[in-house]
C-alpha cells in the first residue's frame, strides 16, 4: 500500500501533512510509517492530516486527554482524544483499540493525527479538532468544573460515526 503526502502550509500551522490512501509516497513525510499503519488498522480511512497545531501541542502540555465535551466532536472525531502511544515503533494494544473503537483524532506527542475518509474530511477534521481543543484548554485553564456532554446525546453521536464510517470502508 502507498500513500502520497502533501505538505501544507497554513497560516499558525508548521510541518502539517496530508496523506492520501493509494497515492505516490513523499520521502520526506516523517509520518509516513504511521500513515501505513493507521491505513492497515482503518479501512475506512481515506486520507490522514498530521502535524503540529497549536492547540493541540497546549493540549498536548497539560497532559492527558479530552473527553467528550462537544456532541460535534464525538460526531466526527469520536468519544474522546487521547495520546496514541508507541512501543517499539508499532503502535500499543490501547492506540489500536482506540483506532478499531472508529476514533478519527488524536495526539502523538505534541502533535496532531486526524483521520478522515477523504482529503477534505480529514481537513475538516483538523479543523473540527483544533477548534473543539481550543475551547476546551481555555474552559480547562479557568479551573472551573466542567462536564461532559450527557451519554444520550454521545451514544447517538457515536451511532452516526460508526455508520458513517462502515459506507466509508464499503467505498474505499
Amino acid at each position: 500500500m502507498s500513500t502520497g503526502s502533501t505538505r501544507l502550509a497554513a497560516k499558525g500551522l508548521t510541518s502539517v501533512y496530508l496523506s492520501v490512501r493509494g497515492s505516490a509516497g513523499a520521502a520526506e513525510d516523517p509520518y509516513r510509517e504511521l500513515q501505513l499503519a493507521l491505513y492497515r488498522l482503518r479501512p475506512d480511512a481515506g486520507a490522514i492530516v498530521t502535524g503540529m497545531f497549536p492547540w493541540a501541542c497546549r493540549l498536548a502540555a497539560l497532559g492527558g486527554g479530552m473527553p467528550a465535551m462537544f456532541d460535534e466532536q464525538v460526531r466526527h472525531l469520536g468519544p474522546r482524544i487521547e495520546h496514541l502511544r508507541l512501543e517499539d515503533g508499532e503502535l500499543s494494544s490501547a492506540s489500536v483499540k482506540l483506532l478499531r473503537r472508529g476514533a478519527n483524532a488524536f495526539l502523538l506527542g505534541q502533535d496532531a493525527v486526524c483521520l478522515g475518509f477523504d482529503s477534505d474530511r480529514a481537513v475538516l477534521n483538523a479543523e473540527l479538532f483544533e477548534k473543539c481543543v481550543q475551547a476546551y484548554v481555555l474552559a480547562r485553564l479557568t479551573g472551573l468544573p466542567m462536564r461532559p456532554i450527557p451519554f444520550y446525546v454521545r451514544h447517538v453521536a457515536a451511532k452516526r460515526l460508526r455508520d458513517e464510517q462502515r459506507r466509508a470502508a464499503a467505498r474505499i
